[in-house]
């Protein structure tokens, strides 16, 4: 198995919150939570009905989706606690994941799940699902659940909003887990496959 790399300008470095907050005409006073993808397996009515249940606990969440429109049918009324951002080009990603406080990622079913790898690197700590490839990628870094599992996702957002210490440890684990992909050990196991089979060809 060779793991995936993303570019290093997924990093953690400082950004001016409110002057990408500005840009992309977001509230710098909500509590951002990351969403991601357009496909069915992505879960995003999981994604809907998880919402529902955070903001009878705190009004000022906010989920920030990355890939165009969004279909809400059925929970139209949460049109107001939800803004949509457009496809964008890949070196402007990393600061939404800065300004935003979590990753949610409740996905069916993931092959390896970038976006996981692009908020460790950046710091942005993850409540996720717990199937497919999603846990070799975020070890025990994430706080992860069943898919449809609204009830612990909750939980798990909540404890992160709420919990300063535990947020920062999350967000260190993230940080520490994301070293193991790093591009020199991609590089490294590429070539060594290569070279084995050459070898044994000759």
């Amino acid at each position: 198995v060779i793991l995936e790399t993303v570019e290093d300008f997924f990093d953690n470095s400082v950004i001016d919150e409110a002057e990408i907050c500005k840009k992309y005409n977001l509230p710098i006073n909500k509590k951002k939570i990351l969403i991601t993808g357009n496909v069915f397996y992505k879960n995003t009515n999981t994604s809907f009905l998880t919402l529902e249940k955070l903001i009878k606990k705190d009004q000022d969440i906010l989920f920030v989706r990355l890939g165009g429109v969004l279909n809400m049918d059925g929970f139209e009324h949460l049109s107001k606690y939800i803004k949509c951002l457009p496809f964008l080009k890949r070196r402007e990603i990393p600061n939404i994941y800065k300004i935003c406080k979590i990753l949610f990622f409740p996905s069916m079913y993931e092959g390896f799940g970038r976006p996981l790898l692009e908020a460790m690197q950046c710091g942005t700590p993850i409540v996720c699902s717990n199937n497919s490839a999603i846990p070799e990628v975020v070890g025990d870094a994430a706080l992860k659940s069943d898919c449809y599992d609204v009830d612990s996702f909750v939980k798990n957002i909540v404890n992160l909003l709420t919990d300063e210490k535990f947020y920062l440890l999350k967000r260190n684990e993230g940080l520490e887990r994301a070293k193991i992909f790093n591009l020199k050990n991609f590089h490294d196991k590429l070539i060594n496959i290569y070279s084995t089979e050459i070898n044994n060809f000759i």
